[in-house]
């Protein structure tokens, strides 16, 4: 059984990364147990416990906000874990993260070669470090496309 713990369901990311978590679990013969923390730190820390407690083999973890508070306990757990989109932490786990700067830049920049001069952007929660690297990837390829802000 490998345990995963996300912020929560309701987003497409967290929902395209649980859903190719299933897929390639499925053929290696393993089963999928999800909690969803709510982003409650209590919450986060008790579904931890459980699952370190002998509910699950390994533990695949989308970080919350707070990434201080959860890092020590995650790294002090007796069970392989992989911490997914790690937001730049500091830590001897394996990791899986993007570049959002560069995607974003990338797709700013491909919408300007189509010919698009109004290029929008939703920022969503800017007190993460992706959507602050994808605002920041987006205004590099407006002024590389010669755009304004």
């Amino acid at each position: 059984v490998l345990g995963m713990l996300v912020p929560d369901i309701g987003t497409e990311y967290v929902g395209e990364i649980v859903r190719g978590v299933g897929d390639a679990l499925e053929k290696s013969g393993y089963d999928l147990l999800l909690y969803t923390s709510h982003r409650d730190p209590g919450r986060e820390r008790l579904r931890l416990a459980g699952m370190a407690g002998g509910l699950a083999d390994g533990l695949l973890t989308v970080l919350p906000k707070t990434i201080d508070t959860h890092l020590p306990l995650l790294e002090a757990l007796p069970l392989p874990v992989v911490i997914i989109d790690h937001r730049g932490a500091n830590t001897a786990l394996p990791t899986i993260g993007t570049d959002n700067l560069s995607g974003a830049r990338t797709a700013t920049l491909h919408l300007a070669e189509l010919g698009h001069r109004r290029v929008g952007f939703v920022t969503g929660d800017l007190t993460t470090g992706a959507a602050t690297e994808r605002l920041r990837g987006y205004r590099e390829g407006l002024r590389a496309a010669g755009l304004p802000f």
